[in-house]
């Protein structure tokens, strides 16, 4: 009888064990975005934090499920980003019917973006800029390119980087990842350089890997470092366009900060 009871009574626990430890739904609450240099609109959303991850749905296109599904989306994407870095930031993402510049944004750790950004991956590059807190558009794009699709071919490159005409691509200047600026072959080849300068940086040292976007000397020793003969030019407009620092803000996807001035790309929304 002794058996039975303490089979029966293991039973009981294994079961309240097993309720016990169940993960409880995520809970979704009121919040807001308020309009503000960042991003200039006013919405409510529901939002819920989980871990070093933030997402906002705005309440207009909020479902529970969808928004579940998609805060987990968001959680693999940056489990993924952050293999790659030492000290990723934690983020919040905001997501809305459309953005006002039509492409996904990023400002700091902020990040916004549709749920098809979010669904299709189109948001991966800003999640990865949010997460590293650079200013450099190539740092986030490079390590996203590295965590979602590999290290790409270095002997390609290196093909490419022989002609000393093709240099200008290694300032991975902004709008060299553009369609608005670049036609698609220009941008996997600046893509591919993203991720290889990026994976060498890292290489070489993974904690200054935030503060070497522009850096000219990293560039030339990336070169060294594939074979390639030709040497990264050091004129005072190279180094002009390699220190610029880039942003997003209300109506406009890229903002170019220099030592004197900015410039501004106005969006072409279709």
């Amino acid at each position: 009888m002794k058996k039975y009871v303490s089979a029966g009574f293991a039973a009981v626990l294994l079961l309240m064990l097993l309720c016990g430890c169940a993960k409880t739904p995520i809970a979704f609450t009121k919040g807001s975005h308020p309009r503000d240099d960042v991003y200039a609109a006013t919405f409510q959303t529901q939002y819920a934090t989980e871990d070093s991850v933030t997402l906002h749905v705005a309440s207009a296109i909020f479902t529970e499920e969808i928004a579940r599904q998609t805060l987990a989306a968001i959680q693999a994407d940056y489990a993924k980003i952050g293999k790659l870095l030492t000290d990723a930031q934690p983020v919040t993402v905001y997501a809305v019917e459309q953005t006002i510049a039509g492409v996904p944004q990023v400002m700091g750790s902020q990040v916004f973006c549709t749920l098809d950004d979010i669904a299709g991956g189109q948001y991966r590059d800003s999640l990865a800029r949010a997460a590293l807190g650079s200013p450099f558009p190539w740092q986030g794009i490079g390590i996203s390119r590295l965590a979602f699709e590999g290290v790409p071919d270095t002997e390609a490159l290196k093909a490419y980087y022989g002609d000393e005409a093709n240099l200008g691509t290694l300032s991975m200047f902004a709008p060299y990842f553009m369609p608005d600026f670049a036609d698609a072959d220009a941008i996997a080849i600046a893509r591919d350089t993203a991720a290889a300068v990026a994976a060498f940086a890292i290489g070489k040292d993974a904690k200054g890997f935030a503060a070497s976007g522009g850096s000219t000397e990293i560039r030339q020793q990336w070169l060294e470092s594939i074979g390639a003969s030709a040497a990264y030019p050091t004129d005072d407009v190279t180094l002009a366009v390699d220190s610029m620092t880039f942003d997003a803000a209300g109506e406009y996807p890229l903002i170019l900060t220099g030592a004197s001035r900015g410039f501004i790309s106005r969006p072409t929304i279709t």
